[in-house]
């Protein structure tokens, strides 16, 4: 049986806020080669993510569940460029 090979990405994403004013996400990523129905976010490659503005976690993701479930439009906004990315 043929391991897949798991791959973690981080980075920065900028989302306007107002005017210049801009949420700093920070975020983390595990995305496999081949999808998941069942432990993938959205049935999608992405196993695992993490959200972060101003060092306080706004989303966690882990196999399937929310730990921590994004509330916020800019937490929001990163999850979705997160998956236009990695899913």
């Amino acid at each position: 049986m043929k391991e897949e090979r798991k791959m973690w990405s981080k980075g920065v994403i900028g989302i306007p806020v107002t005017g210049e004013k801009q949420s700093i996400c920070h975020y983390i990523v595990r995305h496999n080669k081949r999808s998941s129905k069942t432990r993938g976010l959205d049935g999608g490659r992405i196993m695992k993510l993490q959200i972060k503005i101003n060092g306080e976690c706004t989303a966690e993701y882990n196999e399937g569940t929310w730990a921590t479930e994004p509330e916020d439009e800019a937490t929001k906004l990163a999850i979705m460029i997160c998956m236009k990315d990695y899913n």
